[in-house]
C-alpha cells in the first residue's frame, strides 16, 4: 500500500511538472510569434501590421488563459508546492497574483487594439514598447516560477531539456 501511494504521488508530481513544461513551451511559442509580428515593418501598412499583432496577441492571451487555469487549480505544480512545502505559500500567492495581473494587461491591450478604427490606431512605437515590456514581464514571471519550482522540488522545468 505504501508503494502505491508513493507511486501515485510521484505520478501526480511528474504530471504537474510536465504540465508546467507544456504551458511554458506554449507561452514561449506565443511570445516568439508576437515578437516576430511586432518586428515586422509597419510603415505605410499600419492597419495590416496592427491586425497581425492583434492576432498574435490573441494567441498569447489563449496560452495565458490555459496557464491561468493551471495556476488556480488544485492540480498544478504550484498547488503541489503548497501541499508539499506550505512554507512557500506567500511566494505562490504572489506569483498567482502577478500572473493574473499580466493576463489582465494582455487582455486589455488586445481589446484596445481590436476595437480601433484607422483613425484611432495607436502609435506603432507605443504598441511595440508596451508589448515588449509585457513580454519581458512574462519572462521575469517564468524565471521566478522556475526558481520556486527548483527550490521546492529540485527539478528543472525549462523547455528543451
Amino acid at each position: 500500500m505504501g508503494n502505491t501511494v508513493k507511486t501515485t504521488s510521484q505520478t501526480k508530481h511528474d504530471a504537474a511538472i510536465q504540465a508546467s513544461r507544456d504551458d511554458r513551451a506554449r507561452m514561449l511559442k506565443a511570445m516568439a510569434a508576437l515578437e516576430a509580428s511586432l518586428a515586422a515593418g509597419a510603415v505605410s501598412r499600419e492597419l495590416a501590421w496592427q491586425k497581425r499583432v492583434t492576432a498574435a496577441l490573441g494567441v498569447l492571451e489563449e496560452a495565458m488563459e490555459a496557464q491561468t487555469k493551471e495556476l488556480k487549480s488544485g492540480e498544478g505544480a504550484l498547488a503541489e508546492i503548497l501541499e508539499r512545502a506550505p512554507r512557500f505559500e506567500r511566494q505562490v500567492r504572489h506569483l498567482r497574483d502577478e500572473y493574473a495581473d499580466l493576463a489582465r494587461q494582455i487582455n486589455s491591450l488586445r481589446e484596445q487594439f481590436t476595437n480601433v478604427d484607422d483613425a484611432e490606431l495607436p502609435e506603432v512605437g507605443d504598441i511595440r514598447q508596451r508589448l515588449a515590456w509585457l513580454i519581458t514581464a512574462i519572462r521575469h514571471f517564468q524565471a521566478r516560477e522556475s526558481d520556486l519550482l527548483q527550490e521546492a522540488f529540485c527539478v528543472d522545468i525549462g523547455v528543451g531539456d
